[in-house]
């Protein structure tokens, strides 16, 4: 039976875990990160009361999607009439169904550099646009909207909390077959390869073992590191996973 490991949020990965439950491959929740969901707070409700006044609101995570979910669900919102809701990739646009609204979202490439070359984001001169995302995010989407002379403000509504990662865990797993290690954020790699610097027997991991799937180029670079088979797929719907884990 193949092991994937999947890092991201007990949230995120409860899908896959319910999606391969009973299947030839056995997904091991152990997330690298857990999301703190931030739903009421004086600027949140500042945002909130001014939602009518954006003309562009841009969820940048499936994570910021989910979190929207929630303060949804303590808070009236109003959007403007004609607002266009914008999704960094199709899982983010997926969780974004409970708004049910047209959603505008890359094809191939899911990030910020090709979310701004979608049309409807070219002649935004004097918009307001609000970013929904976590605490502490990127830059760059704000500032190249900026450069377009557009007004951008943020809503925070997750922090991201890094944990503790027991190599032991991931060695006992790496000695038999195939382990698959799932990791979407660079965040996330960086983190992984800081904490094995603390890890006292990295020569017992058998990296020849490993194979990481990743969605984005970007991260494949970070993990290139480790001489281990890397997998990158834009999508991360089960079966995609199927395909790439189970033969």
């Amino acid at each position: 039976m193949a092991n994937l490991i999947a890092t991201r949020s007990s949230l995120q990965n409860q899908s896959i875990i319910n999606f391969f439950k009973g299947s030839s491959l056995n997904v091991i929740d152990y997330p690298f990160i857990e999301i703190e969901p931030i739903f009421s707070t004086p600027e949140i409700k500042k945002i909130i009361d001014d939602m009518h006044l954006f003309s562009k609101i841009i969820f940048i995570s499936s994570n910021a999607a989910q979190c929207f979910k929630i303060i949804s669900e303590h808070h009236s919102i109003k959007f403007s009439d004609n607002v266009q809701i914008f999704a960094i990739g199709p899982t983010t646009k997926k969780e974004l169904s409970f708004l049910k609204k047209n959603i505008f979202s890359p094809i191939d490439q899911f990030d910020s550099k090709t979310l701004l070359e979608l049309p409807e984001i070219q002649n935004v001169k004097d918009e307001s646009i609000l970013i929904v995302r976590g605490v502490g995010g990127k830059e760059l989407l704000k500032n190249e909207l900026e450069k377009k002379q557009a007004n951008i403000a943020y809503l925070e509504c997750y922090q991201r909390i890094f944990k503790l990662i027991d190599f032991n865990i991931i060695t006992n797993y790496s000695q038999k077959e195939t382990l698959y290690i799932l990791i979407t954020s660079s965040q996330i790699a960086q983190h992984f390869i800081d904490q094995l610097g603390l890890f006292g027997n990295p020569d017992q991991i058998h990296f020849d073992h490993i194979c990481f799937i990743v969605n984005h180029e970007n991260i494949a670079k970070e993990l290139s590191v480790f001489e281990c088979d890397i997998k990158i797929t834009p999508t991360l719907d089960p079966e995609k996973l199927q395909s790439l884990c189970i033969d």
